[in-house]
């Protein structure tokens, strides 16, 4: 134990004397990497604040498609009144097993009082077989609150056979 100690103190005072600016040194953990590039920019108020770079890509982010197909046609379609609003839920049959990540994707347009939904659905890549038609159903549902039905004269649900229109 007592030699352990002076051999310590030993290296801490070799260490001590070999420049002493630990912060530069590559000793230093936070010094592995490189240096975090901080840049300043001036808030509302005039206060200069440090910025950190983001994570993002330099080009930005590829703008996001969706693969997914339309849902072959809508059999089914109900509009359920609650409390809080609605609940639109939509049923399609598909013509084999195996299709998932289906929903509702609502649709960027001009017109703020109607409500354009596509009933997408991922396909599957191997056919696992084509099961009774109650297997292939696939409903998926979206709620509404009634802040959104306020400002709703109508919504529309796409589908591959065309689309189906409710009045709210």
């Amino acid at each position: 134990m007592r030699q352990q100690i002076v051999v310590s103190g030993l290296i801490l005072t070799l260490l001590s004397g070999c420049g002493g600016d630990f912060r530069n040194s590559k000793v230093n953990p936070l010094n592995w990497f490189g240096q975090r590039e901080q840049t300043q920019t001036l808030d509302a108020e005039g206060r200069v604040v440090r910025v950190l770079p983001t994570l993002a890509p330099r080009k930005g982010y590829p703008a996001f498609v969706d693969t997914r197909a339309f849902a072959p046609s809508i059999t089914a379609l109900d509009f359920l009144r609650t409390a809080t609003g609605s609940v639109l839920s939509v049923t399609t049959v598909v013509p084999t097993l195996g299709y998932a990540d289906a929903a509702l994707v609502p649709v960027e347009h001009d017109d703020g009082s109607i409500l354009i939904l596509e009933f997408r659905l991922r396909a599957p890549k191997d056919v696992p077989g084509i099961g009774s038609v109650s297997q292939r159903e696939i409903t998926v549902a979206r709620a509404i609150s009634n802040q959104e039905l306020a400002q709703l004269t109508q919504i529309q649900i796409r589908s591959a056979s065309g689309v189906r229109t409710l009045r709210p």
